[in-house]
């Protein structure tokens, strides 16, 4: 296959070809997308309002809510995404969360915590019974946390368990009160089946999801994006390995793996401008980012400082040709566009027309 065709495949897919439209069309969105990420709700949203015909924030905002469509939680990449809830278990025990929770067993044992399934029974257990069915605070977790601790005689103030909770999809994030974020069991939020499924299935199935997604890809863009060993990988690979076709690319040693489905499918162009938020998945969906930028200039998106900062971008015809920051005013809010290179009279009247769109929508999520 050709960079053009990578290109028209991986827009399409992330819904910026066209947008998606309809009362489902947030939870179709982030299930195409395999997740919408970003730490802050806002980028999120950003990222939803680039996706969907006549966004509202109360579009996804009204999905956000025990038994709704949507959940927030930290899952692949191990950063916090917006997924379908009905997918919720193939995202977080499918994904980063098995390397993380290993990690944060060497963090309990230097603090001399008992091992994971002494933590959850003698002190998340308990917790989870405490606060169940309200949504609760990281500080009023702490707390909890430090109460619990006391009784068995372990050190006070040196763990909070959020993270060990959430990646064992035990919490969920649950919107925020004021500055602070909220948590809530995940129970209260998505039902439980009566048998969680293992986590070979959960991974087999979030990678073909990635694959039909963002196929054609390399092993690297898919231990990139789930936070996967190569050893965890091959074997959940070899699960689909009849499912799957391997495409020979140019300048690449190794090939690209797809689902054998619509390979070939023809799609049409992107639109001639886009605008991106900070931190927005398409940025985030690929090692090699080469399909929609010029390497060159990674730099002026991901930079060194702050660590791991990605910057809003604007894409012509599918590729990334300027960053932009928003310009505070009195009245009104504008974005200021910073070009790679002097833009051609042909890119001219795009860019103007995506920036004012984004700076005078109600929304105006983007800003």
């Amino acid at each position: 296959m050709i960079h053009k065709d990578l290109n028209r495949r991986l827009l399409w897919s992330h819904c910026l070809s066209k947008k998606m439209r309809g009362r489902d069309a947030p939870v179709r969105v982030a299930d195409a997308c395999c997740g919408i990420q970003s730490q802050d709700i806002r980028e999120s949203l950003s990222s939803f309002w680039a996706r969907v015909d006549g966004f509202s924030d109360t579009d996804v905002v009204s999905e956000l809510k025990p038994g709704g469509s949507l959940v927030r939680t930290w899952a692949v990449r191990s950063t916090m995404h917006t997924i379908p809830s009905k997918d919720y278990y193939i995202y977080i025990l499918g994904g980063a969360s098995e390397r993380m929770l290993k990690w944060i067993d060497t963090r309990a044992k230097k603090r001399n915590y008992p091992p994971r399934e002494e933590r959850r029974r003698l002190l998340y257990e308990p917790i989870l019974d405490e606060i169940n069915g309200k949504a609760v605070t990281a500080k009023e977790i702490r707390s909890f946390m430090d109460g619990k601790a006391r009784q068995l005689g372990l050190r006070e103030g040196v763990w909070s368990g959020l993270g060990d909770m959430a990646f064992s999809g035990l919490l969920v994030h649950a919107g925020k009160r004021g500055p602070n974020s909220l948590w809530m069991c995940s129970d209260d939020w998505i039902p439980r089946p009566k048998t969680p499924p293992d986590r070979q299935t959960c991974r087999v199935e979030l990678l073909r999801k990635y694959i039909a997604r963002h196929g054609p890809v390399s092993k690297e863009d898919l231990m990139y994006w789930a936070y996967l060993s190569k050893r965890q990988l091959d074997e959940a690979l070899n699960n689909i390995a009849s499912d799957l076709v391997e495409v020979k690319m140019k300048n690449s040693r190794e090939p690209y793996i797809a689902l054998d489905q619509n390979i070939e499918q023809e799609l049409p162009p992107p639109p001639e401008a886009i605008v991106l938020p900070k931190y927005d998945s398409l940025m985030l969906s690929l090692k090699d980012k080469s399909r929609f930028m010029d390497m060159g200039y990674y730099k002026r998106i991901f930079p060194k400082i702050p660590v791991g900062m990605v910057k809003p971008t604007v894409l012509l015809e599918g590729c990334v040709a300027a960053t932009w920051r928003r310009v505070a005013k009195k009245k009104a809010a504008s974005i200021e566009v910073q070009p790679f290179k002097k833009s051609q009279p042909t890119t001219r009247r795009p860019l103007r027309s995506n920036s004012r769109t984004t700076a005078n929508t109600a929304d105006s999520r983007p800003l």
